[in-house]
């Protein structure tokens, strides 16, 4: 095992190969998918980069809610 610790500080184990990403059929079913799975099976948190969003301004609204 090669352990690397994350941007948040979690230890995870390098020398596994991440597994495909599932297909999901809607935003429901890969919401159910999520809560029950970790993600560090399935992406490479070691190639993650820190970003920054200078420009994104506070919401009143919820991302993803009342679509029109």
């Amino acid at each position: 095992m090669i352990p690397i610790r994350s941007f948040s500080g979690i230890l995870f184990d390098m020398s596994k190969k991440p597994r495909p990403h599932p297909q999901f059929c809607d935003e429901a079913e890969e919401r159910q998918f999520w809560e029950a799975h970790d993600s560090t099976d399935y992406v490479d948190w070691g190639k993650a980069e820190r970003v920054r969003l200078p420009n994104l301004k506070p919401s009143t609204r919820p991302i993803g809610h009342g679509r029109a």
